[in-house]
């Protein structure tokens, strides 16, 4: 993991996989990447919200982005990126994987274009420089009611 001051910087993204969706992260917000958490089930929490994980001494609400994008049960354990987002909450989002901490040039930005719609979790795409496209996520709009709801409950 790279030290705090590389992932502080406003031009550092986490490239991580959901399934078949490639994703990015901007670094500031990333606390850390974790192997595995023991997850205890939370009483009637969103079905996107698979528990609740001590870290660091305090509870947060765990996130499985798979059923958030729709996609299949990863075959393991996956990993997890800890995140506080803008507005303070945290929360551990649960990937595939985690591939990659690299810079982005702001050129390699590209309006995210959706036929008929928007995506709820992304305005912009990654293009990084060995073309393939990275879906990236805007944290305000992953932290929605759900994680707000789970989070205060905690």
């Amino acid at each position: 993991m790279p030290t705090p001051t590389v992932m502080s910087r406003e031009n550092v993204w986490v490239f991580f996989r959901v399934g078949d969706v490639p994703c990015a992260l901007p670094a500031q917000i990333v606390e850390s990447v974790e192997a595995s958490l023991d997850v205890t089930p939370a009483a009637g929490a969103p079905k996107v919200v698979i528990g609740l994980a001590v870290i660091r001494g305090q509870t947060i609400p765990v996130v499985d982005l798979h059923r958030l994008f729709g996609q299949p049960e990863p075959r393991s354990a996956g990993s997890c990126l800890v995140v506080r987002f803008p507005s303070g909450e945290r929360a551990a989002l649960r990937a595939t994987e985690t591939e990659d901490i690299e810079g982005v040039e702001e050129t390699a930005f590209q309006p995210l274009a959706i036929p008929g719609g928007q995506s709820r979790f992304s305005r912009r795409v990654i293009v990084r420089e060995d073309g393939r496209i990275w879906l990236a996520l805007d944290p305000d709009r992953l932290a929605g009611k759900r994680v707000r709801k789970v989070q205060r409950a905690a």
